[in-house]
């Protein structure tokens, strides 16, 4: 059953997991006390032990779902009638199930446990007192945001929730206030580039408001304006066509949004496929301002600063999305991912070159072969085009039909 590990602690006296399901919160504790006569002791302390020794992710993970999956049917049980509709004061407030494992013959289950009073809310809360007033900022209350969700899916209000739906039915994007560095960041960059005049200027999401508690003492998150999109992102488009058709016009538009930041000394600061969205237009919009970075598109050297951001731009567009492309014409592999001899590159080379109105040649030398990069910029019938056949490399005049293609790599032999 769909659920989502919020918090956890971990030492071989006792440990904990909470967790979210279905708008319901699990506490769930195990003390090896209660497990010391079993067989389960064993597993428990190895992997208490692993958690401490090495601190992998991979570790917690283990001994969080090992405890979980206990508990699976008692979530399912407890779960029958989630209201269809609640509001986000409700979701970060939910009703809480206490449990501890406990051994049964073979097995370990799930016992519910009095509970000795309510939990604290999540800690995916800042204490608004712990944040500048942002008094340009307006506050919109979590008990007038609503979630409205689809209760036949598994995973129904177990994952915090991507958008809100406001006083005047309109929804908004919804990003949780997980990380108070981060949150300040986002905020000071968006007043940032209002004060600058870029709002209405490049395609960043709005900042609507900030979300707080209904006694305004805990910051929840932040409301944007929603991108018209279906929520894909750069990584979904990587290897569709679109991105075949598109990813001049989205290197482009993306430059040409650094440039604007950067000439009013702003930052983007965390340049990586997942924050490069795609429009139902097909324009790309970049979207979050609160720092970090992806050590694959940004080294930790440069991260935050103008040289990181274009470091990024470059990877994303000049190697990232390249990588993996390939384009065939009636089972011809074109300008793929195989060696080519260098003969037919200076053949294609003289052939655009007499031809500039289908594309671009470009020749970069890199290491022991040769990098060529091939922009062809619209769609054509284009007889005589020359293309690489399958396995022989050899050059093959298809006189077919070129689709649109943009920025084709491919190395020769050495």
């Amino acid at each position: 059953m769909a659920h989502t590990v919020i918090d956890s602690h971990f030492e071989l006296d006792s440990s904990w997991v909470t967790v979210m399901c279905r708008a319901t919160r699990f506490h769930i504790t195990v003390s090896y006390k209660d497990i010391q006569r079993s067989r389960f002791a064993t597993e428990y302390s190895e992997m208490v032990a692993k958690i401490m020794e090495d601190d992998y992710e991979e570790d917690h993970d283990e001994l969080c779902e090992w405890i979980v999956d206990q508990c699976l049917t008692y979530f399912q049980e407890s779960t029958v009638n989630v209201p269809k509709e609640i509001t986000f004061e409700e979701f970060y407030h939910p009703p809480t199930h206490h449990l501890k494992l406990l051994v049964s013959g073979s097995s370990l289950y799930p016992k519910a446990t009095r509970d000795r009073g309510t939990m604290d809310a999540f800690h995916l809360m800042i204490p608004s007192g712990d944040l500048p007033p942002f008094s340009e900022v307006p506050r919109s209350k979590a008990s007038d945001l609503r979630i409205i969700s689809d209760t036949k899916w598994d995973d129904y209000m177990s994952e915090i929730p991507q958008k809100a739906i406001i006083s005047d039915g309109t929804s908004k994007f919804f990003k949780p206030a997980d990380d108070k560095k981060q949150l300040l960041r986002e905020v000071d960059m968006h007043l940032r580039i209002r004060d600058a005049g870029l709002q209405d200027k490049i395609r960043v999401a709005h900042l609507h408001s900030i979300v707080v508690s209904n006694d305004a003492k805990m910051t929840i998150g932040l409301l944007f304006d929603l991108i018209p999109s279906t929520g894909d992102s750069l990584y979904s488009h990587k290897e569709s066509a679109s991105a075949l058709e598109y990813h001049a016009r989205w290197k482009q538009q993306i430059t040409a949004i650094v440039e604007q930041l950067h000439s009013h000394n702003l930052v983007w600061g965390d340049v990586h496929p997942g924050n490069i969205v795609i429009d139902t237009s097909f324009d790309a919009w970049v979207v979050d301002f609160g720092g970090g970075s992806i050590v694959e598109f940004v080294p930790r050297k440069v991260a935050g600063t103008k040289d990181g951001d274009w470091q990024g731009v470059r990877k994303i567009f000049n190697e990232w999305i390249l990588g993996k492309e390939k384009s065939r014409i009636n089972g011809i592999a074109v300008f793929g991912e195989i060696p080519i001899k260098d003969k037919n590159m200076e053949l294609l080379a003289a052939y655009l070159q007499s031809h500039p109105r289908f594309g671009s040649f470009l020749v970069d030398a890199m290491g022991l072969g040769k990098t060529f990069i091939l922009s062809i910029h619209a769609s054509t019938s284009w007889p005589g085009m020359w293309t690489i056949e399958e396995g022989t490399n050899r050059m093959v005049d298809t006189g077919g039909f070129v689709g649109t293609w943009q920025y084709h790599r491919w190395e020769t032999g050495v």
